[in-house]
Parts: structure tokens; C-alpha cells; sequence
């Protein structure tokens, strides 16, 4: 397994991981928190590449990082649909270059990169196959309308606003749209709960078996 920093436009760096195996594998975006590109979620790409996938965690804050809600907002606001678009979209087209990625793509995102993530499923229709949201939302639902990929999403009981989203707007939408999705929520499990770097919202056994459905899908879906 290796791991560098690669750039993806001009303004744009990814963290990007290969996995050891040989052969051309399918590639997974991950889309990062509020806080940004930190560790926890290089940990991710680093979890999908020991699973066979390339995964490229795109940096939406161009080298920047926040501790939290307070200095992380300034940052998400930036982060327009249109720069969504073309840095995700750089991703896409970095990982569909590599002679080493199959050409086929999944997204995984966290948190506010959840809601980007099924966006980026949105926007880039045509290139991701799977998509997974891990406690996230949209504010427009009409951008289903445009989802092709099958959509697998992981929630907390205990992360109200957001799951209850997930139940009562999403899923009916979802199903009358005729779209595919797989969704789990998590007793007792608050928002974040696949964070192993904050032991306040941290449950070690939801988490395993979040990923676990997430790299079982994106094994399927990509495979």
C-alpha cells in the first residue's frame, strides 16, 4: 500500500492511497468533514485501500483544516456547488486517467461531506456507480432526480435532525423515484459515530459495522 498527496487542478490536492494488489482496481472519492482533510479521514482512505479499492480523498478546502463548527463553517460556505463540481470532478477524471483504476467509482463522505458525497453522486452522475452517506444530508431533494447510482446510507439514532431527514424525506423520495437504497440507523449512536478520532461520539461496534456495509457495497457495486 502506498499513499502520496496528488494533485488534481490547480487548486485541488487529493490524498490518495493504492492498495499493494496487482492489477487495475476500482476507485472510491471520499468526501471529508466540516474539519477537512484530517487524519481521521486519511485513516478511511487508508481502510478502503487495504480492501482492494484506490481510494482519493479529496481536499475541498484547499489545504486548510478547522477544529471544529466555530472556524470549520467559514470554510464549508465556500464550498459552493460549482467548486463541488470541479474539485470532485477533478477527482473523477484523476481516477479515471490512472492506468491502475478500472475506471469504475464509488463516493463515500462524512458528516457535511455525506450530503456533499450524495451531491457529488448527483452532479457526476455518469461516473460514480455507488454512492454511501455516512449521517448527511441535501437541502434539494429535486437533485435525486438525477441520481444513478444505487445509494447506501449509515445514520444514528441518537443524530435526530439528520435521521430524521433520512426516514421521512429521503427514503419516501427515494422510493418514488424508483431509486436504490440501502439504509441502517444505529441505536443509540449520535452523529459522528464512525469518528474513531473523538471518543465522545466513538461507538466502536456501529462504526465496524457501517464500514463494513460500506466496503461490502462498494464491493458489489464496483466489482
Amino acid at each position: 500500500m502506498t499513499d502520496a498527496m496528488v494533485r488534481l487542478n490547480d487548486n485541488t490536492m487529493g490524498y490518495e492511497v493504492r492498495p499493494g494488489s496487482q492489477g487495475p482496481c476500482p476507485g472510491v472519492l471520499i468526501v471529508h468533514e466540516v474539519t477537512g482533510l484530517i487524519d481521521h479521514i486519511k485513516d478511511v482512505a487508508k481502510g478502503l485501500a487495504e480492501k482492494g479499492f484506490l481510494a482519493l480523498a479529496v481536499d475541498l478546502y484547499e489545504g486548510k483544516t478547522a477544529k471544529g463548527m466555530e472556524d470549520g463553517v467559514p470554510l464549508r460556505d465556500k464550498v459552493t456547488d460549482e467548486v463541488l463540481k470541479t474539485k470532485m470532478g477533478a477527482g473523477a477524471k484523476y481516477l479515471k486517467s490512472q492506468s491502475y483504476c478500472t475506471g469504475k467509482l464509488g463516493v463515500v463522505g462524512f458528516c457535511m461531506g455525506g450530503g456533499l458525497s450524495l451531491k457529488t453522486a448527483c452532479f457526476l452522475a455518469d461516473d460514480i456507480q455507488a454512492c454511501v452517506v455516512f449521517y448527511g444530508r441535501i437541502p434539494d431533494l429535486n437533485l435525486l432526480k438525477s441520481l444513478k447510482a444505487p445509494l447506501l446510507g449509515n445514520f444514528g439514532e441518537e443524530d435526530k435532525g439528520i435521521t430524521t431527514w433520512a426516514v421521512e424525506q429521503l427514503k419516501p423520495e427515494m422510493e418514488k423515484l424508483g431509486k436504490s437504497l440501502d439504509m441502517k440507523i444505529y441505536p443509540g449512536a449520535p452523529h459522528g459515530f464512525g469518528r474513531h478520532t473523538d471518543a465522545k461520539v466513538y461507538r466502536p461496534e456501529a462504526a465496524k459495522d457501517a464500514f463494513r456495509r460500506a466496503e461490502d457495497f462498494f464491493g458489489r457495486a464496483l466489482r
